[in-house]
């Protein structure tokens, strides 16, 4: 039960960005859940920007089959994520997505564990990248 309730916060935080009112600044969502909340739209002109790094948290086999151009594999539960992350410089920005809006959160503790302090999680995941047309690779 525990583990639907931090997705149930996310959808309800993104759906309630969607209205007319301001929402959080990014010191405001970093100092809450320890990321900034974007949306593709917000992040796309980052695919070929080498101060940001994409990270694919999503099944490996997802992964494999098609991905943000440019993404780095972290399956969490197929255990790529702490060999990807090592690989990768703490300094650059991460772009975390998964599938849809609602992700498994167990990336965001390791990310800070390992050192990463720039991190974006992409509020409507690689299905609403993919929607709108932005670059994938297999």
């Amino acid at each position: 039960m525990k583990a639907y309730i931090l997705p149930a916060i996310f959808l309800l935080f993104t759906i309630s960005c969607t209205s007319d009112k301001k929402g959080p600044t990014d010191q405001e969502q970093f100092a809450q859940f320890g990321y900034i909340i974007k949306n593709s739209s917000q992040v796309s002109d980052k695919i070929n920007d080498t101060n940001y790094v994409f990270l694919d948290t999503r099944h490996f086999s997802d992964y494999e089959e098609l991905h943000i151009k440019g993404a780095f594999p972290a399956d969490e539960r197929g255990g790529t994520a702490r060999l990807t992350l090592a690989l990768l410089d703490t300094s650059k920005s991460l772009i975390v997505y998964c599938s849809t809006a609602v992700c498994d959160t167990k990336i965001f503790p390791l990310l800070k564990e390992m050192g990463f302090k720039n991190v974006i999680y992409l509020s409507d995941g690689f299905g609403g990248w993919l929607y709108k047309g932005y670059p994938t690779e297999r």
